[in-house]
């Protein structure tokens, strides 16, 4: 019996729609053009996507950022050559220019929310890239990618969280 997790999807990942040798650079504009105008006006996107058993496309976002939730499935998420595997209520957060790819998902449901960093002053940008915490994701350079404990795997939701998150989204 398939889940409910598994139904509703805005983005079914097509890999024949991709050529997988070269790197996918991605614009704003470009990737949430044939959306509502309003998409291209404020800088926040939000939609659930499927990768099951499809290739490796690997692909950067040049000008905005993403924060991925999994909400079922399972995967292994590629970024800057550095791997971490996905499951339910796992939570990433990938910067600007990050290139990345999704290895043998089966199944794999995210709720992906994209914006830029224009979504904020630019006050408030300072002081998100000024915390800790925050710094490697929102700012990622090859140094901070390739320490051990730095991924774009931010953390994970327990059930009860994931749960009330789940229902927001």
């Amino acid at each position: 019996m398939r889940s409910p997790l598994f139904e509703g999807f805005d983005y079914e990942h097509d890999m024949l729609a991709f050529d997988t040798d070269a790197v996918r650079e991605c614009e704003w504009d470009q990737v949430f053009a044939s959306d509502p105008p309003a998409r291209l006006e404020f800088p926040l996107y939000l939609r659930r996507e499927r990768y099951n058993r499809s290739s490796e496309i690997v692909h950067r976002h040049n000008d905005f950022l993403a924060l991925y939730i999994v909400r079922g499935g399972r995967g292994t998420h590629i970024v800057n050559e550095q791997a971490c595997s996905m499951a339910r209520g796992d939570v990433f957060i990938m910067g600007e220019g990050a290139a990345h790819y999704f290895r043998n998902p089966i199944d794999l449901t995210l709720d992906a929310i994209y914006f830029q960093a224009r979504l904020w002053s630019s006050r408030e940008w300072e002081i998100l890239c000024g915390l800790p915490e925050l710094t490697s994701y929102l700012a990622p350079d090859s140094q901070n990618m390739k320490a051990p404990q730095n991924s774009d795997h931010f953390g994970h939701l327990s059930p009860e969280p994931h749960t009330r998150v789940e229902a927001v989204l």
